[in-house]
């Protein structure tokens, strides 16, 4: 769903699969940040999706994404995410940076 240098996906994550799993992802060390689990039920591999395999999932989607069919969008400072809904700006995480290549496919 996105692709971008480790420090920008931790720090600046654009798709909002990304936001959602960063979001439920504990940090080490003592943090008072809670935790936000994304909404609803994983999709099973057995489903078939018409539109982004997300849409039920998401805060942002709407009826287009229903239908729409993701493909990666580039994304500001490198990288790519598969979201009709962008380039809007998303609210980067908190998170802290890392040096690595990240993905979420």
């Amino acid at each position: 769903m996105e692709e971008q240098q480790g420090n920008r996906l931790f720090t600046g994550a654009r798709h909002p699969y990304t936001q959602g799993l960063l979001a439920c992802s504990p940090e080490l060390g003592q943090s008072s940040r809670p935790l936000s689990p994304i909404p609803g039920r994983p999709p099973s591999l057995a489903d078939a999706f018409t539109g982004c395999p997300f849409a039920s999932r998401c805060a942002h989607a709407d009826a287009a994404c229903e239908t729409w069919q993701p493909g990666p969008v580039s994304v500001g400072g490198g990288g790519t995410a598969a979201c009709r809904r962008l380039p809007e700006p998303r609210t980067p995480s908190p998170r802290p940076a890392a040096q690595t290549t990240g993905s979420t496919r």
